[in-house]
């Protein structure tokens, strides 16, 4: 008994509970740990698609409006000509 005793409270019955938790590690941790990461991934990836769609997005916009400034310009100048044309003395 005493040696039995002795087996499981000293250094053998530390490396075989470090086994038993490496193996429970192993087989139970793991798989979590990666179905987690990829659930993660996934969503991540979502998250990235819908940002460079955002992004593309938004450089359309910003054409669209640059485009409407120099539309809007032109027609300014036109006023401006036509103002100037009105308040001509001759």
């Amino acid at each position: 008994m005493d040696i039995a005793i002795a087996l499981v409270s000293g250094p053998f019955g530390a490396l075989a509970l470090s086994v038993g938790l490496l193996v429970w590690i192993t087989k139970v941790i793991f798989p979590m740990l990666k179905d987690y990461l990829e659930t993660q991934n996934k969503s991540l990836s979502r998250l990235v698609s819908a940002l460079s769609d955002t992004v593309a997005e938004h450089k359309a916009d910003r054409e669209m409006f640059v485009a409407s400034l120099e539309k809007l310009g032109a027609r300014i100048e036109k006023v401006e000509d036509a103002v100037k044309h009105l308040t001509r003395k001759d």
